[in-house]
């Protein structure tokens, strides 16, 4: 290896005389002399020219941009279809203002020309003008502002600008003199230098072979030092000598991109032909024969033989002219790869945004005709009904298919609820008690009476089931068999059978049950299967058509279960089928483990019995008190209970309700229905307050949250202020009554199992 460092030695002391020593020894004092004083008086001028022009010229064209960027900002906010909120626009402009007070301060300082007072003051009245103008914008006056910015505002930038000007004018006259002064210790200089060159040019002969030795020693220098900046780019080079027809030079990364030695390149340049495209060769030879005198550039992709990774590049070639003629080419290899996968990940970012924004955009179209659909219906079985109001049997006909519209309608909104909650992270998980038999009972008590109408046959298999009292999220576990179960009674056709699968398993020592979703549907093939669980579609655009929907129960079951640390898989052939598996993990309730707790079985097959059969609830002789603030809530509950029997009393808010209690005799209330809302008392603080007070049946008396608050965390809420249940309005008679009949009559329904 060159040591570059290596010591040369400049005069061999048995050729040089001592006069020639004293001759150079006194030109050089006289030199060193002479060039510090006017390198001072250069430095002089330079401070001068930086403290002055210089700095103030920079600090004018700065505040020009800045000026222009206010400008775009200011018509950015009068701009009635630009989106930006306007406190995002002032505070940008804020950032612009605190740069220009440095550079005004530069001015206000330092520059000693014209226009200095014309600019001060234009400045402040644009500032003046600016407030006024995003003060107006903030009101809404989107017009007048911009009929502000345009006769007022713009006249003040545009004076600006022209004061600007004459200023960098007078700047750079100053700037000017300055350095005519320089040139006049230049000129005086350089006189001197001759002088003394000619001097020691008498005498540098003498180290004419010692200077081409060094200058060999600085060539090979630089090059060393080019290689060891080549090897930390990424850019690699070669040299092309058009008189020797030949690269001459090959930086030292060229291995490590390229896969090829610079001991091949330098030996035989046409090693290149094997592992470069024809075409790029074709461009090469291009700009070889025709030698051309600009910058050439294009793009393409390289592979490496060694590794056989393939790399894009950016190819540029850039000529050498030395006195008019063209010596040799650089050529540089940019690697543009990562830049090119961010771009294309950038523009499948866009894509993907794009698609998202286009199913929100159909999701919205779809709800409005799924929204409009049963509220058509409402209205239009209303107008019927009043037109035929003594005819019984179209009333009844009429209630029915309202009834059937607004739950309808209300499963709509509670989908559009849920969904929103996921997307905002605010949808929680609870933990609460219940059996294995009481849940499967009411997912039967649903599913299993919307089979039979489009007769379809619905089973219900337990398999390995040790459990019975387990502790999860019901409500939640319960939408999303009902969601996946739905789904299944929309897609079979009549005659076709659709099964439910329980099985219990252990996985590292904690419960999960697997629940097994099987229909004979219309099945799905591998591209539905891949939209099914986005939010906003169907599987395609003709299921929206035939069967309508929302396109956001699968989605919500996906992200339901997703919460509670389960998991959800789907397979389905077309035209045979789907089957959804779905595992929960759950804890067992250890409280309440005994033999009778077991679900015991001869067999892993159970049939759902049919316990659709309507029950007669009968609250005759029963007295509730519901508390409601809303007349037409408190009548529908209150014609729905009388209708059963029962002997209603009401309180508009609960501090009424408390004082009617707490003058009740016992068992006088049988039961309290409670609003949560309400004015002057809510439900929680008057749920507090009975159960706190000393009447004898404080602590016994059923008190029912009957609310349109229906989230998880609402019913929490119910439980722990000391209701007993919870109600969601808009009320279902058969919830209410089943709810009611649990309290006051004790006539649980249990589940059976064949």
């Amino acid at each position: 290896m060159i040591n570059i460092f290596k010591k040369t030695k400049f005069l061999e002391t048995n050729k040089i005389t001592y006069p020639i020593l004293a001759i150079i020894c006194t030109l050089a004092v006289i030199f060193s002399f002479v060039t510090i004083s006017n390198i001072d008086q250069v430095n002089k001028i330079t401070e001068e020219i930086y403290d002055s022009p210089h700095e103030v010229s920079y600090a004018e064209w700065s505040i020009r941009w800045k000026i222009s960027s206010i400008s775009h900002y200011m018509r950015q906010i009068t701009n009635k279809y630009d989106s930006t909120p306007i406190d995002e626009i002032e505070d940008e402009i804020r950032d612009i203002y605190k740069n220009i007070e440095v550079y005004y301060n530069i001015i206000y300082d330092k520059y000693t020309g014209p226009e200095k007072q014309n600019f001060i003051n234009k400045i402040y009245e644009m500032g003046i003008k600016q407030n006024e103008i995003i003060k107006i914008a903030k009101n809404g006056e989107l017009d007048t502002a911009r009929q502000i910015y345009q006769d007022e505002f713009l006249p003040i930038v545009n004076s600006l600008d022209i004061i600007l000007n004459k200023m960098i004018d007078s700047t750079l006259r100053r700037s000017s003199d300055i350095v005519e002064k320089g040139k006049g210790i230049y000129s005086f200089t350089s006189i001197f230098l001759i002088a003394i060159s000619i001097a020691i040019s008498i005498i540098s002969i003498f180290f004419a072979f010692i200077t081409s030795k060094r200058r060999r020693h600085d060539v090979l220098s630089r090059e060393v030092l080019f290689n060891m900046l080549t090897e930390n780019i990424d850019d690699v080079y070669l040299m092309y000598s058009l008189k020797d027809n030949k690269i001459e030079f090959v930086s030292s990364n060229f291995e490590k991109k390229f896969g090829i030695t610079t001991e091949e390149i330098l030996a035989d340049s046409s090693v290149l032909r094997r592992y470069i495209k024809n075409e790029e060769l074709d461009n090469l030879k291009e700009v070889y024969n025709t030698k051309q005198r600009k910058v050439t550039e294009w793009k393409t992709e390289i592979k490496n033989p060694r590794t056989l990774e393939s790399r894009w590049m950016h190819i540029r070639i850039y000529p050498v002219i030395q006195d008019g003629e063209l010596t040799r080419y650089v050529i540089n290899f940019t690697d543009i790869t990562e830049i090119l996968n961010s771009q294309r990940d950038l523009m499948d970012a866009l894509n993907l945004a794009e698609s998202a924004n286009n199913s929100k955009r159909n999701f919205l179209s779809r709800m409005s005709h799924e929204i409009r659909t049963p509220i058509n219906a409402i209205i239009g079985m209303t107008d019927i009904a009043n037109s035929n109001i003594d005819d019984k049997n179209k009333i009844v006909d009429c209630l029915n298919k309202i009834e059937i519209s607004s739950k309808f309608l209300l499963g709509i909104i509670n989908d559009i609820l849920d969904m929103s909650k996921i997307e905002s992270g605010k949808m929680s998980i609870t933990s609460e008690q219940f059996t294995l038999n009481s849940f499967t009972s009411n997912i039967e008590s649903i599913i299993n009476p919307q089979a039979k109408l489009k007769e379809i046959k619905f089973n219900i298999i337990f398999s390995e089931i040790k459990y019975n009292n387990i502790i999860g999220d019901q409500l939640r576990v319960n939408q999303i068999l009902i969601n996946i179960l739905s789904n299944a009674l929309k897609f079979t056709p009549r005659g076709g059978e659709i099964t439910l699968k329980i099985k219990e398993i252990q996985r590292n020592g904690k419960l999960r049950i697997r629940f097994i979703i099987k229909d004979t549907g219309i099945g799905m093939d591998e591209e539905e299967l891949g939209r099914i669980f986005r939010s906003f579609e169907q599987a395609n655009v003709n299921t929206n058509i035939k069967y309508g929907g929302t396109g956001l129960g699968l989605s919500i079951t996906k992200n339901l279960v997703e919460l509670m640390n389960g998991s959800i898989n789907v397979s389905s052939i077309k035209g045979e089928g789907s089957q959804f598996t779905v595992e929960i993990p759950f804890e067992v309730d250890k409280n309440n483990i005994d033999d009778n707790s077991y679900i015991e079985i001869e067999s892993d097959r159970f049939r759902v019995e049919d316990q659709n059969k309507e029950i007669n609830y009968d609250f005759s002789g029963k007295r509730f008190l519901i508390v409601e603030d809303n007349e037409l809530n408190l009548e529908i509950a209150s014609e729905i209970l009388k209708f059963k029997g029962a002997n209603i009393e009401t309180a508009e808010n609960g501090e009424i309700a408390f004082e009617k209690f707490e003058n009740s005799s016992p068992g006088y209330y049988d039961a309290i229905l409670m609003d949560i809302r309400m004015p002057v008392l809510c439900g929680y603080d008057a749920t507090k307050k009975i159960r706190k007070s000393n009447h004898l049946d404080s602590k016994t008396i059923p008190i029912i949250a009957m609310t349109a608050n229906a989230f998880n965390e609402d019913v929490s809420k119910a439980l722990e202020c000391g209701m007993d249940d919870h109600i969601a309005k808009p009320i279902d008679k058969e919830i209410l009554y089943s709810t009611l009949d649990k309290f006051v009559n004790d006539s649980l329904i249990n589940f059976k199992t064949l």
